[in-house]
């Protein structure tokens, strides 16, 4: 199926299929960015708590590291204490009979028991001080490690949320990819606004004029020249209850009259078995731009780049009308429209009608 023109991408269509289809891609899009931004927000909070983690874990390394500290001091003051208590018990205390026999060594033992008991003290406010300074530490450390385990708890929960996120976003991808294609091929058949036929047919016919450009850069056909003959010989590909498919193809096949010689038509007489218009007696019009078989088998074209040439396929069918069409000369006025349409069809009644339609769909439809 070939793509649609990026040309045409702002042009107006409606149906209630592609109205359908349309909001559900536009949903999916808002649910994708949506799944998006999550992923993104819950992310960013797992990188912020991590950071957090790591700075409170640092913190309790120093706090633990102060507070063992701090411990180490205890144990080695209550050492030093114990030292001292036993040493001021060997040295003996209190009133002694045989001071009045040894001044001397009483003074001495009473000297010494005086400096003992200081040093106790002294000892005894550092190991108080080492105590609340452990006590402290040990507080500031329990603090922290509950605060941790409140923010790893985050961190799980946000790396929970954040891959929530990240798999609802690749199933909606998904999803989309198929709503967007869902839509496209709606819009292929949904009703160009101003024209009264689908998208998939001014495709045909805008591909085909661009096409044009390069094999006749002096033709300067225009999509809606191609328009007016459409709606005249078919009803852009509508004839006799035939639809237009997305991929351009008909629903049914489009033949003409027999070409008789009566009614008013030209006496053809078969000349391709029936094989392209389906009567092996006389020669008939088909596809969507009425093409008899003799013109066919010089103009017909490959439009959808499938490597056929289909008589009932639109892409095929509008690239080789503006092929025959531009074989007249340059189609920059009017003068060269009449005289393309003229030699389509030899009726000065058709050409009129032709280039008034291609002229209304020219005003109607903006591209």
């Amino acid at each position: 199926m070939p793509e649609l023109s990026p040309a045409l991408a702002t042009v107006r269509v409606s149906s209630t299929d592609y109205d359908e289809a349309a909001a559900d891609r536009d949903r999916l899009q808002d649910a994708l960015a949506d799944a998006a931004m999550r992923e993104l927000t819950e992310g960013g909070d797992v990188v912020i708590l991590t950071a957090r983690e790591e700075d409170l874990t640092a913190r309790i390394t120093r706090v633990r590291d102060r507070a063992e500290r701090w411990e180490a001091d205890v144990a080695r003051l209550t050492d030093s204490l114990r030292e001292v208590a036993a040493s001021s018990y060997m040295s003996g205390a209190g009133t002694d009979p045989l001071r009045e026999l040894d001044t001397q060594g009483f003074d001495d033992r009473a000297k010494a028991d005086v400096a003992v008991d200081s040093l106790a003290t002294r000892q005894s406010a550092e190991l108080e001080t080492a105590r609340r300074g452990a006590e402290r530490n040990r507080e500031a450390e329990a603090r922290a490690v509950a605060v941790r385990d409140e923010v790893r708890t985050g961190i799980s929960e946000a790396r929970r949320a954040r891959d929530a996120a990240a798999a609802d976003k690749a199933r909606l991808a998904v999803e989309l990819v198929e709503a967007t294609k869902a839509a496209e091929d709606q819009s292929r058949l949904a009703t160009v606004d101003g024209a009264g036929f689908p998208l998939v047919v001014l495709d045909a016919y805008w591909k085909a004029a661009e096409a044009m450009r390069l094999f006749a850069p002096t033709c300067g056909i225009p999509w809606w020249a191609l328009a007016g003959i459409g709606r005249v010989e078919s009803g852009h590909g509508t004839h006799a209850g035939a639809e237009v498919r997305a991929d351009g193809s008909l629903t049914k096949r489009i033949i003409g009259i027999p070409l008789t010689g009566f009614g008013g038509t030209a006496a053809i007489g078969d000349s391709d078995g029936g094989l392209v218009d389906g009567d092996p007696t006389v020669d008939r019009a088909a596809g969507p731009m009425q093409f008899i078989p003799t013109t066919w088998v010089r103009w017909g074209r490959d439009g959808d780049g499938n490597g056929t040439r289909d008589i009932q396929n639109i892409y095929d069918a509008a690239l080789a009308a503006a092929a025959y069409l531009c074989a007249s000369g340059p189609l920059t006025d009017d003068a060269g429209l009449q005289r393309a349409y003229f030699s389509y069809n030899h009726s000065l009644e058709y050409v009129a009608d032709v280039l008034d339609g291609a002229k209304r769909y020219a005003l109607q439809v903006q591209i």
